[in-house]
């Protein structure tokens, strides 16, 4: 059965799932070290063929994110897909940091 869900519904549970991050003591993410694996949006839904991986970097999704939504609405509509790709990076941090991932050992690691 295919179901469309609403961006509104969508955002609701954005907002909703950011006020329990809140609630739960995280008020801010550290985003070092930086560097992670991801996958490119286009390949994530080829399950006929193993994706490859490619190197995120949470300091450019802040970056991107932040000149992205500075831009006026109507220009920056045009390329929404490019915020959310970079969202993904940061709401996985933020996911990462709520399990407790003890990002320290990493920077011991290089």
């Amino acid at each position: 059965m295919r179901e469309a869900v609403s961006i509104s519904e969508i955002r609701e549970w954005a907002n909703k799932t950011l006020d329990s991050v809140e609630a739960s003591g995280v008020n801010a993410v550290d985003f070092e070290p930086h560097l992670y694996w991801m996958l490119e949006t286009d390949e994530v839904w080829r399950a006929d063929r193993q994706p490859g991986l490619v190197a995120g970097d949470s300091q450019d999704d802040v970056m991107d994110i932040r000149r992205d939504l500075a831009e006026p609405l109507g220009e920056r509509a045009s390329y929404a897909w490019h915020t959310l790709d970079h969202l993904i990076g940061v709401l996985i941090r933020v996911s990462a940091t709520l399990k407790g991932y003890d990002f320290s050992r990493l920077e011991k690691a290089k």
